[in-house]
This record gives structure tokens, C-alpha cells and sequence, in this order.
């Protein structure tokens, strides 16, 4: 079976997980008014199908591909949830936390290529979320808890180099998002916004090509 394929039998799946989303985490509907939303059913379904697809096309089908696309639809979740209600639920970045544990315990026993190590894990949590944790103490809780507590795992499981990635590109798409709207006084610097779904962008860009990234931005860097 050509890769092609396989890929779209991963979008298939997706698409699957999408209704699992919906129905078990969103639930499909508005928390406010009860009524179902349509168009953000069929959203997210189409999401997790696409981002399914293209985990296969770029990493191959195989167990870091499936670790992936489950890490990549507990962030839809996430984006979703914090997008309408400005929350992020506990039990996802636990979930992503549990993900991250049992991959290294898995690769410890077995390395598999593409996972971080331990000493990886354990680095890129305490980088992102200590990171994010000291803007909060400097901005007096200008950074919710719960963007703390979804880097800090995010970090466990990307380890540094690609969750730092992610951590600072979510808060550059986030700056030229609200840019406009910041000088227009449609939004001023006391309102509150909801960084999950520039998390999920960014963080997706470096499960894709983060290494890619890092390494262009490192020649750069430390130019010959």
C-alpha cells in the first residue's frame, strides 16, 4: 500500500477522532445556549482529517506519526475550548502529559527516531512552562494558568527546541493577529486573549518542520 494511501486511512481516522472530540470534549454544541454548532462540528472534523493526513505524508505511518496525530488533536481540543470559553480544561494538558510519559518510558526501554529523550522531556517542560510561569509572576497573573500548564506539557512532549519554537511563534502570530485591532481600539492590553489556538498553529508548524526551522534559524545564527 503506496504512502498516499495509508495517509488518507490516517485522515479517515481523523475525521473519526474529530467526531470523538466533538461528541466527548466539546460536545458538539454551545455551552452557553445549548443549541449545536454545525459549523464548528464540521470544523473540527476537517482539522484533525487534514492535520491526520499531512503527520503521515511528513513523518510516515508508524507509531510516531499516531503519537503525533493524538498530540495534535488534544491541542485542536484545547484551541477550540480556550477560542469560545477562555479556558483550557486540566484534563487536556494532563492527557498530553500522560502522552509524553509513556512515549518516554517507551523509548527509554526501545529508542524509537523522532522521540525526545528523557532529558529532553523533562528540559523542554521546565523551559516552557518556567518560562511562562515567571511572565506570570512579572505580568501579576497576565498569563492565565492554563497557557502555563499546556506549554509545561507541550514542553515534556516536543522537548526544548521545538516546544520553545512553538511557545515563541504562537506569541508572534498572536502579535500580528491583534495588531490592527490593538491600534484600531478594538481590543486594548487589559483584554483578554485566548493563546490556545496560536499555541496549536505554532506548535503544529514544528511538528511538521520544526527541526527544519531550528536549523535554518541556527545558521543564521552562527553564520560561517
Amino acid at each position: 500500500m503506496t504512502r498516499f494511501m495509508v495517509s488518507l486511512l490516517y485522515a479517515f481516522a481523523g475525521l473519526f477522532m474529530g467526531s470523538v472530540l466533538n461528541v466527548q470534549v466539546l460536545h458538539g454544541r454551545s455551552c452557553w445556549c445549548g443549541r449545536p454548532r454545525y459549523a464548528r462540528y464540521a470544523l473540527t472534523e476537517g482539522i484533525t482529517g487534514i492535520l491526520f493526513f499531512l503527520c503521515c505524508r511528513i513523518h510516515g505511518p508508524g507509531i510516531l506519526s499516531a503519537v503525533y496525530c493524538l498530540f495534535l488533536a488534544l491541542l485542536l481540543a484545547a484551541a477550540f475550548i480556550d477560542g469560545e470559553q477562555l479556558f483550557i480544561p486540566d484534563q487536556i494538558p494532563c492527557l498530553i502529559a500522560l502522552l509524553s510519559i509513556i512515549c518516554g518510558l517507551s523509548s527509554f526501554a526501545e529508542p524509537f527516531a523522532g522521540f525526545p529523550s528523557l532529558a529532553e522531556r523533562f528540559a523542554g517542560c521546565l523551559a516552557c512552562g518556567g518560562l511562562l510561569w515567571g511572565l506570570r509572576l512579572l505580568t501579576h497573573k497576565g498569563i492565565g494558568l492554563g497557557d502555563v500548564k499546556l506549554m509545561a506539557a507541550c514542553g515534556l512532549f516536543l522537548g526544548p527546541a521545538r516546544s520553545l519554537l512553538g511557545l515563541f511563534g504562537a506569541y508572534v502570530l498572536a502579535g500580528f493577529w491583534y495588531a490592527l485591532p490593538l491600534l484600531l481600539g478594538k481590543v486594548t492590553r487589559k483584554t483578554q486573549v485566548p493563546m490556545a489556538p496560536f499555541f496549536c498553529a505554532a506548535l503544529t508548524a514544528a511538528v511538521f518542520g520544526g527541526d527544519a526551522i531550528v536549523s535554518w534559524y541556527m545558521s543564521l545564527i552562527f553564520l560561517p
